[in-house]
């Protein structure tokens, strides 16, 4: 049996960041479930809704953002805060180094 770490340890740290990642590999997760979007400047980050809303308590919609708008994002849920959206690549290359297994979710319902 796999653990997998729903968009990160969420329950410890914001849903879809590198807190939340480093959380599910400090916990032993096999894998971690995450979501991507494309931004404005072509990259590919990692967020679940197509608003910064949600976690960024203010308007704005992931795809007409630059990747390193979001990257400066201040996030927050009831479990905690943390600093930015990360980019893909950046999660491939953390989980790479710690033989984590990925599940991708593509989404694109931009509002």
């Amino acid at each position: 049996m796999l653990i997998w770490a729903h968009r990160g340890a969420s329950a410890h740290a914001p849903e879809n960041t590198i807190a939340a990642f480093e959380r599910a590999i400090q916990d032993g997760a096999d894998g971690i479930e995450l979501d991507i979007r494309d931004a404005a400047c072509g990259a590919i980050v990692v967020a679940h809704d197509p608003t910064i809303q949600r976690l960024a308590g203010r308007p704005g919609v992931v795809a007409s953002m630059r990747a390193s708008e979001l990257a400066e994002l201040e996030l927050s849920t009831r479990v905690g805060r943390t600093r930015g959206m990360p980019k893909l690549d950046d999660v491939i290359d953390l989980t790479l180094a710690s033989n984590l297994q990925l599940n991708i979710e593509l989404k694109g319902d931009v509002p």
